[in-house]
């Protein structure tokens, strides 16, 4: 959560679309990389490209500081609701859409992994993974927001049994 409200300019890379959260802010002390998709890339272009604090991205009173989106977020859903609860829920969310993800959901989050195959064997980042789970959630959010039926509902003719 912190780590958002913290994030700095000079940690994107709109054009690769992707956010470095570096060791020293990050929870576990690592440096960890976050596609940026849909929605949330729209926002922080959206941002980069009018008046904003040169340094961070969510800054002070400005309407894209963080506290400011929060309220804004709230007073739009009705829904009480802390920073925590948006990671508990795309963690949800993503198992939700395909347990297969489960695994990727820790790498989302920046969990540590433990155990001797995760930290002495496996070194790969699965960043085209993460990017592939967060765009399936972004795409589900769409449909949530923009109305339309999720993918896996078949919808019946008028009639049909």
């Amino acid at each position: 959560e912190m780590e958002v409200c913290r994030m700095e300019w000079g940690e994107l890379d709109l054009s690769k679309a992707v956010w470095t959260i570096p060791a020293s802010r990050s929870k576990n002390k690592k440096p960890h990389v976050v596609p940026l998709v849909g929605k949330a890339l729209a926002i922080l272009r959206e941002i980069e490209a009018g008046e904003h604090d040169p340094l961070r991205v969510f800054s002070g009173a400005s309407k894209t500081s963080a506290a400011t989106l929060m309220r804004r977020l709230r007073k739009a859903t009705g829904i009480e609701f802390r920073f925590h609860d948006l990671r508990r829920t795309v963690a949800t969310g993503i198992v939700a859409l395909d347990w297969r993800l489960d695994s990727i959901v820790s790498k989302i989050l920046n969990h540590s992994s433990h155990g001797v195959t995760a930290t002495v064997y496996i070194h790969h980042p699965f960043d085209e993974e993460k990017r592939a789970a967060l765009t399936k959630w972004d795409r589900h959010l769409d449909e949530i927001i923009n109305g339309k039926p999720a993918s896996n509902v078949i919808e019946l003719r008028s009639g049909a049994a």
